[in-house]
């Protein structure tokens, strides 16, 4: 007896063979087979058991998601890259590189279900200076949104799928935070009134200051004077040309991206799922995998810089300093005391607490601290912890270690005098330097200081490891013997 019907109404679907469905803005579904030169327009469609029928949405959010009319198989998909890249180029102030980034963006939002993670671009810059872009993206990228201030609540009661992408301009501070945990647990689900909801959406952020490294973090300018905004007729004809092919895109390549294979492991770990979500976006589009790599690689050297300049990092450079002048345990309290006293030394405005540095050994270096004592919580220096902080030390790029102990067994280990990518890095922290100078922001002291103040971190913590009757005595004689 055969099986009655079901009948499922969807807002689009992807399938492991290859099977597409998707809403036209037309009100009726295209539904792509593999194999086929084009896909079928209809009300509804039947696969096996199933009765697709399109959801019903108001037409003020139907005209809002801009849909494709239909899905074009006129042009060669690899166009689509080149042609996205020269109209971002051509209708705004990014590079060649950043303007490759976007449209790689841009593509990820179309098959943003078959990627490791939803994708997130970050423009920053003054404000005003986003408008003409973000409203290029909106016409670009699949189902988007401009929302002010995303409500979980809100975005639930949407049928599922609806929305690919949401823009959100300077958002408040609680609104950053949901979207930089989603960025960090890119399969994490929310719960609301009892149901698991899934907000799976690619992101577009725009802010004064750059976010999470995990964000693909581009710098506007602001707008010439020539420079108009998108009019709404120019926005349609833009949606109109490309939005049919990136339509087919997602078509014919949503089932490649699930099975694509992206090698991230060079880069720094804050973006690699970023380079594998873009590689997998232009994978098979684009065979020119090493203009992505290069357009990647200032990122990776920025993330490379911020890691370096992290709490985590000046605490490992004192975990460094207490390894190397062979104490058996640390204490809490006194690295907090050589952080601050490496924070003053960089000219950093930047204070932490022992809670904050114990923190931080137990949720971000994985340093479990002992039992407390007289003098504070306390951290076993073994050889198998001190192993795994000079490692750690490595990963961070800690800068103290521009001058490795040559004394120090795993100081050698690390830093071989032929590592080309540690000379790589120390070479780049160099130049940044000296545009920070050039800039103003330091003075061209700076770097003798700084390297003055690596060499005595050691004297410093052996002033703050003092303690009893005599602490005050030897913070006096530090002092003269500075003066």
């Amino acid at each position: 007896m055969k099986k009655p019907d079901r009948t499922i109404y969807t807002t689009g679907e992807l399938f492991s063979n290859g099977t597409a469905i998707d809403m036209l803005s037309n009100g009726k579904l295209a539904l792509w087979e593999k194999g086929h030169k084009s896909a079928r327009i209809a009300l509804e469609v039947p696969l096996g058991d199933v009765t697709y029928r399109p959801v019903m949405l108001g037409e003020s959010l139907r005209k809002l998601l801009r849909l494709p009319s239909r899905v074009s198989h006129t042009h060669s998909l690899k166009e689509l890259v080149p042609d996205l890249t020269k109209f971002i180029r051509k209708h705004s102030s990014l590079a060649s590189d950043e303007a490759l980034l976007v449209a790689a963006f841009v593509l990820a939002t179309w098959v943003t279900e078959s990627l490791p993670s939803a994708p997130c671009l970050n423009l920053w810059g003054p404000i005003g200076s986003h408008a003409k872009l973000v409203a290029l993206l909106e016409s670009l990228c699949r189902r988007a949104v401009r929302v002010v201030e995303p409500s979980v609540r809100q975005l639930s009661k949407l049928p599922s799928g609806v929305l690919s992408t949401l823009i959100l301009t300077n958002p408040t501070g609680t609104a950053l935070k949901q979207l930089l945990a989603t960025l960090e647990n890119p399969d994490a689900v929310v719960l609301q009134n009892g149901d698991v909801v899934n907000l799976r959406c690619a992101t577009v952020v725009c802010t004064q200051e750059p976010i999470s490294p995990l964000a693909i973090r581009i710098r506007v300018l602001p707008a010439g004077r020539g420079e108009q905004h998108l009019a709404r007729a120019e926005a349609d004809a833009l949606v109109e040309h490309f939005q049919p092919r990136l339509q087919e895109y997602r078509f014919r390549e949503h089932l490649a991206v699930a099975n694509s294979e992206v090698d991230a492991s060079n880069f720094e770990p804050e973006i690699r799922l970023m380079v594998q979500t873009l590689g997998a976006a232009l994978d098979g589009v684009w065979p020119r995998q090493v203009d992505l790599v290069e357009a990647l690689l200032g990122l990776d050297e920025q993330a490379k810089l911020e890691r370096s300049d992290s709490l985590a990092a000046f605490v490992l450079e004192a975990l460094l300093a207490v390894c190397h002048d062979k104490k058996e345990t640390a204490y809490v309290g006194e690295i907090a005391e050589l952080v601050n006293a490496i924070a003053l030394g960089r000219r950093e405005e930047r204070e932490v607490t022992a809670k904050k540095v114990g923190s931080i050994l137990r949720k971000k270096l994985g340093l479990t601290p002992g039992k407390d004592t007289s003098r504070g919580y306390s951290l076993s220096l073994d050889s198998k912890t001190a192993s795994r902080i000079h490692h750690l030390a490595g990963s961070y790029r800690v800068v103290s270690l521009t001058f490795p102990d040559q004394q120090c067994q795993w100081c050698r280990q690390l830093w071989a005098p032929d590592d080309a990518d540690i000379s790589d890095f120390f070479e780049t922290l160099a130049y940044a330097r000296r545009d920070q100078v050039d800039m103003g922001e330091l003075d061209d002291d700076f770097d003798i200081e700084n390297e003055q103040h690596v060499r005595h971190v050691q004297n410093v913590h052996n002033v703050h490891a003092t303690n009893g009757p005599d602490k005050e005595e030897a913070e006096e004689k530090e002092e003269r013997s500075t003066v």
